[in-house]
């Protein structure tokens, strides 16, 4: 019975490339994602309403240990007061339009570090 033989070479290399593009696009990914928390942050205590000054210097940003998410948070208890109003103080809202402004540079910025090869 004859068989067919075929013979592949370079497959180890071809496997050290693909090994090397995904760990440069997650690096790639984690750098845009950790330069738009630090925007978001910036943006946010920009646009937060200062009295004492307090609000605006609770505004952080946190990276989830992988470096793949985070989030932007505001320490002040009575922040979500001051971005969301109550039946008697109009909204102030400064975090959620930080993060809205700067949506369609990131998902433009997170595309391109998930195409570049």
């Amino acid at each position: 019975m004859a068989g067919i033989n075929i013979k592949v070479s370079g497959v180890d290399r071809l496997i050290q490339k693909l090994r090397f593009y995904q760990v440069d696009k997650k690096a790639r990914v984690k750098a845009v994602v950790g330069k738009y928390l630090l925007l978001i942050e910036s943006e946010a205590k920009r646009r937060a309403p200062v009295d004492t000054g307090r609000l605006r210097a609770s505004i952080y940003a946190d990276p989830t240990p992988d470096g793949l998410g985070g989030r932007v948070a505001v320490q002040a208890e009575y922040a979500m007061y001051v971005e969301l109003g109550t039946r008697l103080i109009q909204a102030q809202p400064f975090l959620f339009p930080a993060a809205e402004a700067l949506r369609p540079a990131y998902t433009t910025d997170i595309i391109a570090a998930l195409r570049t090869r």
